[in-house]
């Protein structure tokens, strides 16, 4: 007997979008590149929902599929990301307040600058708000591991963050880094 009907599923499934766009792209993903992992996640989740065991772990379930989509991006295209975001910091515009303007951009500066492990366990559990053990499970790791990532991501952010200059020595230093490998 199933406790969710089609309907109920894609709409939950729907419900989730905006939070799967906002993890893609605080992984540094351009829009094109969220669309593309959504629709490959919303297609994957509603083709295979038969094999959701447990309908309250939807979000999870949903997550985990997108966590998939991005490494199978990366691994097919051979990904590489330039550290420095332009784009998220020209979408900001002018209407912000000047001091919040450079805490993002210091702060996703600093985010950026994490490895691809470190800043998926650090979205999601601190910006997504999910248990260490729903991390280990959506991303596939032990929960030890899912620990460990996230204290030395939010210690590095605690030691680029703590530097006055981080937004001007980190740019520079973006520009010098130039292109990294994501594995």
């Amino acid at each position: 007997m199933r406790l969710w009907g089609r309907n109920r599923l894609e709409h939950r499934i729907d419900a989730l979008i905006p939070r799967l766009y906002a993890i893609a792209r605080s992984w540094g993903c351009t829009s094109d590149v969220c669309d593309d992992l959504i629709q490959e996640t919303l297609s994957i989740s509603l083709a295979k929902q038969a094999q959701l065991r447990d309908p309250v772990a939807l979000d999870c379930w949903v997550i985990r599929i997108l966590v998939n989509a991005h490494r199978q991006y990366l691994r097919k295209r051979k990904w590489l990301t330039t550290l420095d975001d332009t784009e998220l910091v020209e979408e900001m515009g002018p209407n912000y307040h000047l001091e919040s303007d450079r805490t993002v951009k210091r702060v996703r500066l600093a985010i950026n600058t994490l490895s691809d492990e470190h800043r998926k366990v650090l979205v999601l559990i601190d910006m997504e708000g999910l248990s260490y053990r729903d991390a280990a499970d959506v991303l596939d790791i032990k929960i030890g591991t899912v620990m460990s990532r996230l204290a030395r991501a939010r210690n590095k952010l605690r030691t680029l963050l703590s530097d006055d200059d981080f937004l001007e020595t980190g740019s520079k230093e973006h520009r010098r880094i130039g292109l990294r490998s994501v594995k």
